[in-house]
């Protein structure tokens, strides 16, 4: 410790026992106290192995890709990793991971509550809780702040606008069978495809994706039946097919109106 009129200069120097060169941090403090706390950390990062004052964004780029094992990098992982890049790190990224706390997520999140919807909150929350579980893993902090702030009622939040009635999701749905060839009939004067398209969706009670992932084998008309075993959605290096989302097959009736006249 070297005193100076602007307080007290906590310098170490060591040896890397890798690289074999001479590593030098410096801290300028206001008093022993400090400076001891300040030495007592790289005691810590030298016992744990890591630097245990590194800010979320160094500790998240040193872990690379582990937060996301296990997932599905070709949609939840991407939708994960977007959520982490454009909100989490802007807003969180430049904190030590050691002083992030609940009550700063929580009003990290009512801050994105007030531009974004529940999904998007929900997919970018639950890859800062896969990120600070690593922490956990790597012994930088003890417990996860982030791991509860998931469930959260998001709706209940003073910040979001409540809809009016008439904005409901139920207040869109197609009443009847009328509705929906009208709206059928319309999407067709852009291109039959079209309105073939929002026919099998909406009489099949199937995905947009799964609507995509239909090959002609999959029409049954003489049990009446259309399985659904695929889907087809445009991802990371161009178009992804994949089972279902609940992994299994469906097998849903043909209705009149999807049968050829």
């Amino acid at each position: 410790m070297e005193r100076r009129s602007y307080g007290i200069r906590a310098r170490a120097r060591w040896t890397d026992p890798l690289t074999k060169q001479r590593v030098i941090r410096t801290e300028i403090v206001k008093d022993e106290a400090t400076a001891q706390a300040f030495f007592e950390t790289l005691r810590n990062s030298s016992v744990k192995g890591m630097d245990v004052s590194m800010t979320l964004l160094e500790f998240f780029t040193s872990i690379d890709d582990r937060w996301a094992r296990g997932l599905d990098m070709t949609s939840t992982g991407d939708n994960y990793r977007y959520g982490l890049r454009l909100r989490v790190l802007p807003a969180l990224g430049h904190l030590p991971v050691t002083q992030i706390t609940a009550g700063m997520i929580d009003r990290t999140i009512d801050e994105w509550e007030k531009q974004y919807g529940a999904s998007t909150i929900k997919n970018t929350i639950a890859p800062l809780v896969r990120v600070l579980d690593e922490a956990v893993r790597d012994g930088l902090i003890t417990i996860n702040p982030a791991k509860h702030r998931a469930k959260r009622s998001l709706h209940r939040n003073a910040f979001r606008v409540q809809p009016a009635e008439d904005a409901a999701p139920r207040a869109h749905a197609i009443p009847d069978l009328q509705k929906l060839n009208q709206l059928a009939s319309a999407c067709g004067d852009v291109h039959q495809s079209y309105s073939d398209f929002v026919m099998l969706a909406a009489l099949l009670a199937a995905r947009s994706s799964e609507v995509s992932g239909l090959q002609v084998g999959d029409v049954d008309f003489t049990k009446n039946l259309v399985i659904i075993r695929r889907q087809v959605f445009p991802g990371r290096g161009g178009l992804i097919t994949k089972p279902t989302k609940s992994r299994k097959e469906r097998r849903v009736p043909i209705l009149d109106p999807l049968r050829p006249s």
